[in-house]
């Protein structure tokens, strides 16, 4: 796959999702609502997605295997202590490993961005590329970044 103008805009948008979290607020620890995820634990969700799937893309890019087991975030966020942490913790994480993510992708030849691993364990195995993943965690956050907005308290 070669770089393209798609590929440019989800980059953007996970260059954006950080400063969309609002880190310099103080959200109250309690969800707005019984049935709405407090700002911890909508930015715990999103850190477990960015753990899953960048490590996915890591995988894929050092050629540690030729088959994934999927995992899910949710259960992945189990195993983590996201949600007992403050949400300017959770956001500081959050921007370094996106830094991270960011410097590995912007050295990426076309080639590389088609590298892709066969996914199993969720469903019938699957291909799925670098730009699959990138697509898949950009897409995702840009899903939160209105919840996020709401719980925080930005209009």
């Amino acid at each position: 796959m070669e770089h393209s103008a798609e590929l440019d805009q989800l980059i953007d948008i996970l260059w954006q999702t950080p400063g969309r979290l609002h880190c310099s607020s103080r959200p109250p620890r309690a969800a707005p609502s019984s049935r709405e995820w407090s700002a911890v634990e909508v930015l715990s969700h999103l850190r477990s997605c960015a753990d899953v799937w960048g490590g996915a893309i890591t995988t894929i890019l050092q050629r540690d295997a030729s088959v994934l087991r999927a995992v899910n975030p949710l259960t992945w966020a189990q195993g983590t202590d996201y949600v007992r942490r403050s949400y300017r913790d959770n956001c500081e994480s959050f921007a370094v490993q996106r830094v991270a993510l960011l410097d590995q992708l912007g050295t990426l030849t076309a080639h590389q961005w088609s590298q892709h691993i066969t996914v199993t364990g969720a469903g019938a195995p699957r291909e799925r590329s670098v730009a699959d993943y990138v697509r898949r965690l950009a897409l995702h956050e840009r899903s939160h970044w209105k919840q996020v907005a709401r719980v925080v308290g930005i209009s």
